[in-house]
C-alpha cells in the first residue's frame, strides 16, 4: 500500500491473433525409393506409427501456413532501484528523481510456411519450416542512467525507437543433415538530445543470430539415434554496457564490443534408452581473437568441455 501511494499505477493492454487454413495433407510422405530392404521399411513405418516413439500418432498434418501478429501496451512504473536508490550512493535508501511511468508499445507481425518432409527409414522427423517476422519498439519517456550512475528520464515527446526483422528457418539436405537458423536485425534511433539515451540505441548489435548444423541418423549400429553437431552463435559491433558491482545495474559507456562468433561443438547418442551426450564449449576460443566480452572486463566462459549421460530409473 505504501508503494501504491508513491508510484503511479501501471496498465497494460496485450492483443494477438493469428490466421490459419485447414489442416492440409500429411507432413510425412513415406518414400520407398529409399528403403534397403522390405523388413527397414516396413519396421520404419511401424515406428512412425507408434504414439511412444517421438510423440507422432500416424502421420500428422500440418497447416502450410500461418500468419501472426501481436500489440502491447503499457504505462509502466520506475522501478524501486531507480525510485528509491540513486545509481552512486551504493546501499542508502532515499528518494531519488521524481518519475512517472514509462509508456512501452510494441507490435510485430510475420508469416510462417510449413513443409512436408520426405521420410525413409532410419529418418528423423524434423519438417522444414521458414518463419519471417517484423517489428516495432517504442518507450517514451525511458528512465535510464548517465555514465555518471544518475537515474535520469528523458522528457516528454522524447522516445527511444527500435525496429527490425527476423528470419527463422529449417532447411534438410542430403537427407540426414540439417541447418536451423534464427538471424535478427535490429536498429535504434531516439530524437533525444541525450548522448546517454543515444548510447542505449547503440547497445544492442544490429546483427545477431545463431545456426546449427547437424547430422541425425535414428538408428545406427552402435545405438538408436546419434547426432553430431556444430552450434555458433555471432553478433555484430555494438557499445556495450558497464556493471556496477555495489549497485547491480548497467550503466552505458563508449567501450565497443567487436564483432564475434563462438562455436560449440557437441555430440549425442542414445544408448539402449541412455542418453549419453557431450560439448565443446567456445570451441575456437584465441582461434579468431584473444577473447570477448560481453559486458567490459566480464569475459564468456572459457573453452571447456562436458559430457555426461542421462538416466531413467523409472519410465
Amino acid at each position: 500500500q505504501t508503494l501504491n501511494n508513491v508510484l503511479p499505477s501501471e496498465r497494460t493492454i496485450s492483443l494477438s491473433t493469428e490466421l490459419q487454413p485447414p489442416l492440409w495433407r500429411s507432413s510425412y510422405k513415406f518414400n520407398r525409393q529409399w528403403k534397403k530392404a522390405d523388413e527397414a521399411l516396413q519396421d520404419s513405418v511401424i515406428t512412425l506409427s507408434a504414439s511412444k516413439i517421438d510423440s507422432i500418432k500416424g502421420p500428422d498434418r500440418f497447416r502450410p501456413v500461418t500468419l501472426f501478429g501481436s500489440a502491447d501496451f503499457g504505462s509502466m512504473n520506475p522501478s524501486l532501484f531507480q525510485a528509491f536508490i540513486p545509481g552512486d550512493s551504493g546501499s542508502i535508501f532515499m528518494s531519488g528523481v521524481d518519475l512517472i511511468n514509462q509508456q512501452i508499445t510494441h507490435a510485430d507481425a510475420g508469416i510462417r510456411l510449413n513443409f512436408p518432409a520426405a521420410v525413409g527409414p532410419r529418418d528423423t522427423l524434423l519438417p522444414m519450416y521458414l518463419e519471417a517476422r517484423v517489428f516495432l519498439s517504442r518507450v517514451d519517456r525511458m528512465i535510464y542512467y548517465d555514465r555518471q550512475m544518475n537515474v535520469v528520464q528523458a522528457g516528454e515527446g522524447e522516445a527511444i525507437n527500435w525496429f527490425g526483422g527476423q528470419i527463422k528457418a529449417r532447411v534438410r539436405f542430403l537427407r540426414k543433415l540439417y541447418l536451423e537458423t534464427d538471424i535478427s536485425y535490429q536498429l535504434g534511433q531516439t530524437n533525444a538530445p541525450s548522448v546517454d539515451l543515444l548510447r542505449y540505441t547503440q547497445s544492442i548489435p544490429q546483427w545477431h543470430g545463431r545456426f546449427n548444423l547437424f547430422y541425425d541418423n535414428k538408428r545406427v549400429s552402435f545405438g538408436r539415434r546419434f547426432r553430431l553437431g556444430l552450434e555458433g552463435q555471432f553478433f555484430t559491433n555494438y557499445v556495450a554496457q558497464t556493471l556496477d558491482p555495489v549497485s547491480g545495474q548497467y550503466f552505458p559507456t563508449d567501450y565497443r564490443i567487436p564483432p564475434y562468433i563462438r562455436l560449440d561443438a557437441y555430440a549425442t547418442l542414445d544408448v539402449l534408452g541412455v542418453p549419453v551426450f557431450a560439448r565443446v564449449v567456445h570451441a575456437n576460443e584465441l582461434a579468431l581473437t584473444q577473447g570477448y566480452f560481453t559486458t567490459p572486463f566480464y569475459p564468456m566462459l572459457e573453452r571447456s568441455i562436458t559430457f555426461g549421460l542421462s538416466w531413467t530409473f523409472f519410465d
